[in-house]
């Protein structure tokens, strides 16, 4: 056999089906639940007419005790496939489709169970195997057919034709509606009116899973063999999208101005991130206690430990009406320029992260280079906070901004 080179581009068709369409997790996820329904109540059927007839019984006793099994890794795999990751998105797609292929085979242990009841096997064993051997050879063709298609440099775009797939639906009703009604004229078998309602809902099944699951698995080759249609993938592709909506929405708030202040106080602070605020309320305090009025906000920038993550550097600055003697725990500037920069407004301190982005991204589009750490003024709005966060630009004249 040929070794399939072709690459992942050729599936993008099917990449969208499986990020967001039909062959979703959450789609998977509920034709699993679907088909294990289906299975119960057909196998669940058999079981019961079964059991009326100790030959019938003793003859699929194994076929029964298959089906138990089958049904508890059915079950388990339900369960387990809840936890959405890689592992369990492969595991989901590999078992939608081998119990969708048990899904339909299921019914044809009721049919058997009824053909030998009504002592009918003979008239309808034939056409049952013909159909079921035709339902086969129009499944393999299909995804013979849609591969082939896929793996077309020029022509394979990864999209499914579906006039192709609905003449092939076409195809095998006609031959089913026209074989099964040839077999009921010549075999004279009307009085079995529940056999035949049986017999055509089984076929309906059978067709119509067979031809749909075509998708299903060329959708379980695509994440078995590239990781980007994972799950994984698909949450950092809407995380990525859901930040660049964000980033695209808000660039317009982005503002190119400078800050100077003048007779500035410094305190510089090693303290928890969470405790970021308090030196802020010290240092107002001491201010208005020595009659210093602040002529500014409170601005502080906070430099990173690598070996402790929790704290950091700070250094607060807040520009005064007067000049003052240097003390120990704070020292005092002429002037202070943080520029040129670009600032953003940030409503909320958990947007800070969402802040810092927006501005790396609209420097990223200028190609400019932001000076780290960043400034940010404190605004104290009623009984709430807000800040500016201010990036300064390396390698522009503050004069010229």
């Amino acid at each position: 056999m040929t070794k399939i080179k072709q690459p992942e581009r050729y599936f993008e068709e099917m990449r969208k089906n499986v990020h967001h369409g039909q062959q979703s997790q959450s789609n998977m996820w509920f034709f699993l639940c679907s088909s294990f329904v289906l299975s119960l109540l057909m196998v669940g059927g058999a079981l019961y007419w079964a059991t009326q007839s100790t030959y019938l019984f003793d003859k699929l006793n194994v076929i029964f005790k298959i089906e138990l099994v089958l049904f508890l890794i059915h079950f388990l795999t339900i369960l387990i496939t809840l936890i959405k990751n890689n592992i369990t998105h492969i595991l989901l797609s590999i078992s939608t489709v081998f119990f969708a292929y048990k899904m339909v085979f299921d019914p044809f242990i009721f049919l058997y169970i009824m053909y030998v009841g009504f002592e009918v096997y003979d008239q309808f064993a034939l056409v049952t195997y013909v159909l079921m051997g035709v339902g086969v050879l129009l499944h393999y063709l299909l995804i013979w057919r849609s591969l082939a298609t896929l793996y077309r440099p020029r022509e394979g775009t990864g999209e499914v034709n579906v006039k192709k797939r609905l003449s092939v639906l076409a195809f095998g009703f006609i031959f089913f509606i026209s074989s099964f009604m040839a077999f009921v004229i010549h075999a004279q078998i009307f009085d079995y009116i529940e056999i035949l309602i049986f017999f055509i809902s089984a076929f309906v099944i059978y067709f119509g899973v067979l031809i749909g699951l075509v998708d299903y698995i060329i959708a379980t080759y695509c994440i078995i063999r590239f990781p980007s249609f994972r799950i994984q993938a698909i949450q950092n592709e809407q995380n990525q999208l859901s930040d660049d909506t964000f980033i695209k929405e808000n660039e317009m708030k982005v503002r190119e101005e400078s800050l100077i202040l003048q007779n500035v106080v410094c305190v510089e602070e090693v303290i928890s991130h969470d405790e970021w605020y308090k030196p802020v309320i010290g240092l107002r305090t001491n201010l208005v206690s020595n009659n210093i009025y602040q002529t500014s906000p409170v601005i502080f920038k906070v430099e990173e430990f690598e070996d402790e993550p929790n704290f950091g550097k700070y250094s607060y600055y807040v520009s005064i009406n007067t000049i003052v003697e240097e003390e120990d725990f704070f020292t005092q500037v002429d002037t202070l320029e943080i520029g040129p920069a670009i600032w953003v407004r940030c409503a909320e301190v958990d947007e800070l992260e969402d802040a810092y982005a927006l501005l790396e991204y609209y420097a990223k589009k200028r190609d400019w280079e932001l000076e780290k750490p960043y400034y940010h003024v404190v605004l104290d709005v009623f009984d709430d906070v807000i800040m500016d966060v201010y990036a300064v630009v390396k390698g522009v004249d503050v004069r010229s901004w």
